[in-house]
């Protein structure tokens, strides 16, 4: 019983050492709502994305066997270049969720980020 009550302040504290999850903030034209900034965005994912195919043969014991793969890749710096064009530029993320009550400020789901290093 103690162990589990110690995994769980564990597992606790170490949610809460992180802190709040902070958003992605873009920053773009007054006028634009978040919907267009969204299909811009969609549009830029579309035009800097291309197939990455590759191949390989396995040799391992004479087996001959082999396989191939194909997966979609972002070029971050066209995809970033795209919305710039557009007057879109990302800015640092926050916690402060109300500046995206004023115009010009936008903000993407977690789980929709592109991580570009």
């Amino acid at each position: 019983m103690e162990k589990i009550l110690l995994v769980t302040l564990v597992v606790m504290l170490c949610g809460c050492a992180n802190g709040p999850r902070k958003t992605l903030r873009w920053e773009g034209p007054a006028e634009k709502t978040q919907n267009q900034f969204m299909a811009t965005r969609y549009k830029c994912i579309k035009e800097s994305t291309h197939r990455e195919d590759s191949e390989w043969i396995s040799s391992f014991q004479g087996g001959g066997g082999g396989g191939a793969s194909s997966k979609m890749k972002i070029n971050c710096q066209a995809w970033k270049a795209c919305m710039a064009a557009n007057d879109y530029y990302e800015k640092k993320r926050t916690d402060d969720m109300e500046v995206f009550t004023k115009p010009g400020n936008f903000q993407v789901s977690r789980d929709v980020e592109i991580s570009c290093e």
